[in-house]
């Protein structure tokens, strides 16, 4: 929301379906899942800042469900390549 305002339920609901809807889903998939949000986004800067974050976030995701951990404060980059 903090990138799209009051849209963004209704964005990710669109990209998600097309992202499902095109294949493979599973975690390296992740990195197109954040790419098709980041579209939605007008700004570079903003469109830059959205896709770091994402991309942090998702490999923390990955990392503690591969490992069975609950959530940790901070990713640690290249665990898995999201290919963005």
């Amino acid at each position: 929301m903090r990138y799209v305002g009051p849209i963004a339920p209704m964005l990710s609901t669109e990209c998600f379906a097309r992202w499902s809807s095109e294949g493979d889903t599973g975690p390296r998939a992740v990195g197109r899942y954040i790419r098709l949000l980041a579209e939605n986004i007008p700004t570079a800067g903003k469109r830059a800042a959205f896709t770091e974050e994402a991309r942090v976030n998702a490999l923390q995701m990955l990392k503690n469900a591969q490992s069975g951990k609950s959530p940790v404060p901070l990713a640690q980059s290249g665990v898995i390549d999201l290919d963005i």
